[in-house]
């Protein structure tokens, strides 16, 4: 770190209030008494109030608009989906026309989309499966209610469009809604530069010095950019970096913080908001366009996807990012709020973007690649009042670059803390439900998280003792000396040698909330927002969620999608882009009628056929194949599907009860699906009947 950080830093012109805020928030709630806060706290109002660099970063800066005000209600000129189409409840996909009233809307400068009540369907045809697209400012999409009797966006069929051997869209894939400024599609190692830094500013500092700013103006947002191995190495002493870290070890490493001008004097520059790395002129660092969209919002709907088998991650593109909902690329200043997730793959995707604000969201039904995601470059993102109830894999989720990022209040079943690699900086997890720390992420892409990272009052919900080792370079645990405060609930031990800090553990602290006391303190109060977004966390929980289908629980409501399919491509989507992976074959298929169609609800016959292969897969990986015949099932056209293992090389475990055996029967009986199951020393074969559903 520079060597004048105990210096006074400068200020914001907003942090020029903060002294007289500091004496007045110590009398509020969230910046409590002396005598009863965690030392952790006491240090960090004292620093704040000395104006010196504080050891813990101040993380209130998250959120739309920097935390200080509320989310506005939606006002504007309404854009009603039906009046352009969509109709819901019905069996006819209403992408378009939802498209259509975001096109009208943006025409007009912006507006509010509304989708009354009801069910609107989306990619139903899987020859034409697309995205909606927001592109421009001031737009928000939304609903009646994201609760039983509200809208619902329904995805029918998945995604996985692209070549299998690419892991990004395996693991990524495409999404329902995309909201993006189409200016930030390019790399930004390709963005103009408009100015270089020539001057040296300390962590903490709001403001560089460059050769020229007379292409800046105030308001203007820009990114704070250096692709240096140099910064990285500063970021994890006091260790060093390893030979197997590629990204950094080969000067790969964007380093990235997304600005706002506050004021310009001469060639001094001034941010509304905290710098957060040192900056050293000799790093090269400069200024480079960005051009974000600002003031979109989605709220107040359930999304609702066909991810319905029994979930592994990474076996496939339709176990991770089938049904993928919503990406936000290269926005400001706007948010998600009051939705839901079911049957989802990932929720919610976050890169290039400052304060977006992720609250009030509960995700539910089958286990989930990912929760919401902060990833690629954003700054000061804020995820709040999230109960995800899917267990997802990733969640709450960060990676790439990530610079002040909060998770806030988060809740799960079987969650864990995961710093997703790629170098994360600077991030708070505060009053969240962990079931351990998740270590992942590529090696070329270690460490896992940089400097800055803080567990505040983190609630351990393990069944054992845990141990963690937060620098293991040769291993899967690698994180720049974390900070841990009130962690508290099952048993969890460190070793102290990698940790800069561990106060209180096992029990809860006061402030309870970090982000809470920090945000009172630069603001001189608690903002109303913040308690009023938890009273609509509670008034959410007390209404029940949008009935999808659950394998397991047979008066579950099916959402029947009937339609008549062609075989062969649903095949080649199973056998080509779900389970062909990492350049091998794991299924090769043969259809007697390549034009054969059927009439039925394609999502169940690819789910139960999926589930079937798959067990399949977990004894034998290669020579596997199905086959597909027209044939007469209860006197009815259907079709047989014949799955077969290769011939096996040791002996295989018995599928009469494997769990996705019996997860293929439960969701073939929805639609009268039968098969049986033969299995000998050499092979393992499923004979699956699908009839034809009777047309209405």
């Amino acid at each position: 770190m520079l060597t004048f950080l105990a210096k006074t830093v400068s200020k914001s012109p907003c942090s020029m209030m903060l002294m007289g805020a500091c004496m007045t928030a110590l009398s509020l709630t969230a910046c409590v008494n002396a005598q009863t806060a965690t030392p952790a706290w006491q240090t960090f109002v004292k620093q704040t109030q000395q104006g010196v660099a504080t050891d813990i970063p101040d993380y209130s800066w998250a959120g739309y608009a920097r935390g200080e005000k509320a989310i506005p209600q939606a006002t504007g000129k309404r854009f009603d989906v039906t009046d352009y189409g969509a109709k819901p409840d019905d069996l006819l996909d209403d992408r378009d026309a939802i498209q259509k009233a975001i096109d009208a809307a943006a025409a007009n400068g912006g507006g509010v989309v509304y989708l009354p009540a009801g069910r609107y369907l989306v990619n139903t045809d899987f020859s034409d499966r697309g995205t909606i697209r927001i592109e421009s400012s001031n737009i928000v999409l939304k609903g009646a209610g994201s609760r039983e009797g509200g809208t619902i966006i329904h995805q029918i069929q998945p995604f996985g469009k692209g070549d299998p051997y690419q892991l990004t869209r395996m693991h990524l894939g495409d999404n329902i809604l995309l909201i993006h400024a189409r200016s930030e599609e390019r790399r930004l190692s390709s963005m103009p530069v408009i100015c270089k830094v020539t001057g040296d500013s300390p962590a903490q500092a709001y403001h560089v010095t460059v050769d020229n700013a007379s292409d800046l103006k105030v308001g203007q947002r820009v990114y704070l950019y250096a692709m240096n191995n140099k910064i990285i190495e500063r970021e994890v002493k006091p260790f060093s970096i390893e030979p197997e870290w590629t990204t950094t070890t080969q000067n790969k490493a964007y380093i990235v913080e997304i600005h706002q001008i506050a004021s310009i004097a001469g060639n001094k520059v001034t941010f509304a908001e905290p710098i957060r790395y040192d900056i050293f002129a000799s790093d090269e660092w400069d200024l480079r366009e960005h051009t974000p969209i600002t003031n979109v919002g989605i709220e107040d709907i359930s999304f609702m996807g066909n991810h319905w088998h029994p979930y592994k991650h990474h076996r496939s593109g339709m176990d991770d990012s089938g049904w993928a909902m919503i990406k936000i690329k290269g926005v400001a200043d706007s948010y998600v709020r009051r939705c839901s997730f079911l049957n989802v793959s990932q929720a919610l995707y976050i890169s290039l973007s400052s304060y977006v604000t992720a609250m009030n969201i509960t995700q539910a039904g089958n286990t989930s690649h990912h929760s919401p995601r902060i990833s690629f470059y954003t700054y000061g993102i804020l995820a709040g009042l999230i109960d995800d109830q899917a267990g997802s894999t990733h969640g709450p989720s960060l990676n790439a670059g990530t610079v002040g990022t909060v998770f806030w209040r988060w809740k799960g079943v079987d969650g864990s803390i995961d710093s997703h690699a790629g170098r994360p900086f600077c991030s708070l997890y505060d009053c969240v439900d962990a079931t351990h720390i998740n270590s992942s992420g590529g090696r070329r892409s270690y460490p896992q998280h940089l400097r800055g990272l803080m567990l505040w009052n983190v609630n351990m919900l393990g069944d054992k003792p845990q141990h963690y080792d937060f620098w293991q370079p040769k291993s899967n645990n690698v994180f720049v000396m974390p900070k841990i405060v009130g962690m508290h609930g099952s048993d969890v031990t460190f070793n102290k040698d990698h940790v800069s800090l561990v106060e209180s553990q096992g029990r809860k602290v006061i402030p309870e909330s970090l982000y809470e006391a920090q945000l009172a303190l630069r603001l001189g109060k608690l903002p109303q927002w913040v308690s009023d977004v938890q009273a609509e966390q509670k008034q959410l929980e007390a209404k029940p969620l949008v009935k999808f289908y659950d394998r397991n629980d047979p008066t579950s409501p099916t959402w029947f999608y009937p339609e008549t399919f062609n075989v062969n491509a649903m095949l080649g989507y199973l056998t080509r882009l779900s389970l062909q992976m990492m350049k091998t074959k794991l299924y090769t298929y043969d259809i007697a009628d390549k034009n054969a169609t059927l009439y039925t609800d394609q999502s169940f016959v690819r789910h139960t056929l999926y589930a079937l292969m798959c067990a399949i897969y977990q004894q034998h990986q290669s020579d596997n194949t199905i086959t597909a015949k027209p044939v007469t099932v209860d006197g009815k056209p259907g079709f047989e599907f014949v799955i077969t293992s290769g011939k096996l090389r040791k002996q295989a475990k018995d599928l009469s009860n494997d769990a996705l055996v019996d997860a293929a029967r439960k969701m073939g009986d929805r639609v009268g699906i039968t098969f049986t199951h033969q299995q000998t020393a050499e092979q393992i074969q499923f004979v699956v009947s699908v009839p034809q559903m009777q047309s209405h």
